[in-house]
């Protein structure tokens, strides 16, 4: 996977749905996920990088867990950080959207 390196300014100052600054005095919110067995996110480990989603025409900064992290331990690979439940529940539909297209081909044939 060719990824862009975002900054941890960039990616831990702002939610990754709405790109708002998240304020230190501030609650803020991160879920996980697991990526498919065939990427390999390795060379990313312990950085963050844009995960394009296509289906929203956007990027959205993308934490990479270590090996042993706690986020690794409880089965996330990578993370996402948000400024409020509202915009987790918004990229999590987003994400889910993603996958579906993901889902829809097994491989992609040429005719001819």
């Amino acid at each position: 996977m060719d990824a862009v390196i975002i900054p941890d300014k960039e990616a831990l100052g702002k939610c990754a749905w709405c790109r708002k600054r998240i304020r230190d005095d501030r609650e803020v919110f991160a879920f996980g996920a697991k990526i498919r067995d065939e990427a390999d996110l390795s060379e990313y480990e312990g950085k963050t990088v844009r995960l394009m989603l296509l289906s929203e025409d956007r990027g959205v900064p993308m934490m990479v867990a270590t090996e042993g992290s706690d986020a690794k331990n409880d089965g996330s690979d990578v993370m996402f950080l948000v400024c409020s439940e509202k915009c987790g529940k918004e990229m999590k539909a987003a994400l889910e959207r993603e996958k579906s297209i993901g889902d829809i081909f097994a491989g992609i044939h040429h005719l001819g």
